[in-house]
This record gives C-alpha cells, structure tokens and sequence, in this order.
C-alpha cells in the first residue's frame, strides 16, 4: 500500500493523472484500450487542500483502503474545478463497451490510452 500512496501521492501533487495496479502500486502496463471511471467511490480534493506530501500521503491512507481492492484505481486532474479526482477505474479494449459502461456510470469521459486524451460520453 506503501508505494500505491507514494505513487498517487506524486501525481496528485503534480496535477497530474494516472491508473495503478491496487496490488503492486505501480502505473499499469497497459497500452491501449479504454479507461473508465466510477466503478466505486469517487473521492474528490480540492487541489487547494493538497498542501503537501505529508498530508496527502495521510490523506491517502484513510481514503484508499476505502477503495475497492480488486480493481485499478485512477487518478485524475481536472484544471476546470481544481480539483484531483481519485476512483476506482475499469479497461475495456473496445470503444463501443467502453462508452457503454461509462454511460452505465454516469462517467463525462473515458480516456483512451494509445492517443492519451478524453473522450466525451
């Protein structure tokens, strides 16, 4: 759990996103596909609360056990409401499925991996 927190912990201090393995804590492997957002709780902070590495890292520690622990957990930046969004993600390698599923789960977009950008549902 150690370096899943380290991990988020620095892309959220960065504004920055990403999707880690819950089980190693490391950024996934995968290279294409689709990522999907919601798939359980949303944590959201205000980027303004994200002081620093200390805190977040506590921060984390209480938030992530939360989290289901059989999936991939994704964080995200969003510059709009400044604020990091931290949930449990899904892959789908199709687009169809993929925008299906995040219909399913009210998500705005998913993120396709090979061109690393949004998609609008």
């Amino acid at each position: 759990m150690e370096t899943l927190i380290n991990n988020i912990a620095t892309a959220c201090l960065n504004k920055a996103g990403g999707t880690f393995n819950v089980s190693t804590g490391e950024p996934t492997k995968i290279d294409s596909g689709y990522f999907i957002g919601g798939a359980s709780i949303c944590y959201i902070i205000p980027h303004e609360f994200i002081s620093g590495a200390k805190y977040l890292k506590s921060l984390l520690s209480k938030v992530l056990p939360k989290l289901d622990q059989t999936n991939l957990i994704g964080v995200w930046y969003n510059p709009e409401h400044n604020a990091v969004y931290i949930e449990n993600s899904l892959h789908r390698e199709n687009l169809t499925t993929a925008l299906l599923k995040a219909e399913e789960l009210k998500q705005i977009a998913i993120f396709d991996i090979a061109n690393q950008k949004d998609i609008e549902v």
